[in-house]
């Protein structure tokens, strides 16, 4: 599988970037931002502070943190680097270089240019808010999930005229997650008409990794146990699980402009997505994006219909949460079971129609602040609905940078926002000030999902916290 891999993401790699460098990087229109090239230059970043790992047990563990970040910048192409030294009284964090990606992640990620801009885009390590087409399948993904096992991920972007390419891989070297969208603009040479950005698309996308495959084919829906020392309880249809089809989905779009020009933005699209051998659902929609004085001002909404074994938006920002999580049972002598449940198999409970909405507002102020959130939900589904906020800003001379992003699913209530159960939210907050010349004093607040192994099978994920409170010095 890695060697799998490495053959598809060199060629395409290569493919990219020989691309003939056309229109703008969006998935519909032309307006774009620029890219500035950049000579020859390295910077340097170096934060040194205490660090407070939450363990598995609920234990908080402390350690004296060192990280070094280097990056390298040429023309279009940057790189940036992470070294990590902690230490406590009992040596060093075994956790941070205890598998060979922890080593390859060392080299945090290799970029080519920048999305939705002109020219082909490229990046390797990873990922945040990956995306294809209009999102019916593939909607803001992120392989950052888990902090202790980083992936090595792939996302390429280009656009030889009248063609677009799409492609993402969630990690290189244990393939789990990915998808390609193809798409066509068949009045593309007729420049200056809105007509040169109506838009064809076909996408496939789905999950290779042997969690995503886990299902209860007694009781499906039902909690599985999983391992070689697992105990079925059939009383209550809980059984060692079974490795059912790989999730996977073939989408085709539309997209038809009903307004382009150097400020404004507007297109209404529609998708019909199945997942093969479930079900499949449609959606109508609309995205726009405003230029103003002081920034941007884009949105997007769609209304959806499910039928049957379907979910809109799959692999989403929490996917690798969702993929296979721990599921405890309560048995009829008081005693707790530890089960484990995946999104797939949680599909059996859908075999109705569905009928939703999804919404998005992102606003981008002179490239100093940027707000992005976005809400899902299925009207006919409690608990059903997905939320997300993105917050980053900085102070135009770096006197300070922050960001606080806040992810939480299943909510059904106005209070499941900020009151719902621990296991449904990934937060992080993170802001550093500059207090003289290049030194910052800084902290970061982060939650993680860490994969739980019994008998060398991934069961669950763990969520851990950490805090590291640090000084940083910024070259």
């Amino acid at each position: 599988m890695r060697d799998l891999a490495v053959g598809v993401i060199g060629p395409l790699l290569v493919l990219v970037l020989v691309a003939s460098p056309a229109r703008a990087q969006r998935p519909v229109f032309g307006n774009a931002d620029s890219v500035a090239v950049m000579p020859f230059s390295i910077g340097f970043d170096a934060e040194v502070g205490l660090s407070v790992f939450e363990s598995e047990l609920g234990d908080s563990e402390r350690y004296f943190s060192s990280v070094f970040m280097p990056s390298v910048r040429k023309g279009l192409w940057e790189t940036g680097f992470m070294f990590k030294l902690r230490l406590n009284g009992d040596g060093t964090r075994k956790e941070d270089y205890d598998e060979r990606r922890d080593y390859l992640s060392i080299i945090r990620f290799v970029q080519y240019s920048r999305k939705n801009v002109p020219g082909p885009y490229a990046r390797i390590g990873d990922l945040e808010e990956a995306r294809l087409g209009f999102g019916q399948v593939v909607n803001d993904y992120q392989n950052t999930v888990s902090l202790d096992r980083p992936r090595l991920g792939a996302e390429f972007d280009f656009d030889p005229g009248a063609l677009r390419m799409e492609f993402f891989i969630s990690d290189a070297l244990e393939i789990g997650p990915y998808g390609m969208r193809g798409a066509w603009r068949p009045f593309h040479a007729k420049t200056g008409s809105r007509r040169q950005w109506a838009v064809f698309g076909l996408s496939i996308a789905g999950d290779v990794s042997r969690e995503a495959r886990l299902v209860n084919a007694v009781s499906p829906g039902t909690a599985f146990l999983v391992g070689p020392d697992a105990a079925p309880i059939d009383s209550l249809g809980i059984v060692a699980a079974d490795a059912g089809s790989r999730p996977f989905f073939v989408s085709i779009d539309t997209g038809i402009p009903f307004r382009a020009t150097k400020s404004d933005e507007w297109m209404g699209y529609t998708t019909v997505t199945t997942m093969l051998d479930h079900g499949w659902g449609t959606g109508v929609g609309t995205e726009f994006r405003r230029e103003l004085d002081t920034g941007r001002f884009e949105g997007r909404l769609e209304q959806r219909i499910s039928f049957g074994e379907y979910l809109p938006s799959y692999f989403n920002a929490l996917y690798e949460i969702d993929r296979l999580r721990d599921f405890g049972v309560t048995l009829e002598d008081g005693s707790r079971l530890d089960a484990s449940n995946s999104k797939h198999n949680l599909l059996a409970d859908r075999s109705g129609t569905e009928f939703g909405s999804f919404v998005a507002v992102a606003y981008t102020y002179r490239r100093l602040v940027r707000l992005k959130t976005s809400f899902e939900h299925a009207w006919n589904r409690s608990n059903s609905g997905w939320f997300r906020f993105d917050l980053r800003f900085r102070h135009p001379d770096m006197m300070y940078v922050g960001r606080l992003s806040y992810d939480v699913i299943n909510v059904g209530r106005l209070e499941d926002l900020v009151n719902g159960p621990s296991e449904h939210v990934l937060f992080r907050v993170a802001f550093a000030y500059r207090f003289w010349e290049h030194l910052l004093l800084g902290a970061h607040v982060r939650q993680s999902f860490e994969p739980r192994e019994r008998n060398g099978r991934i069961v669950g994920q763990s969520k851990r916290t950490r805090f590291e409170p640090y000084f940083a010095v910024r070259i």
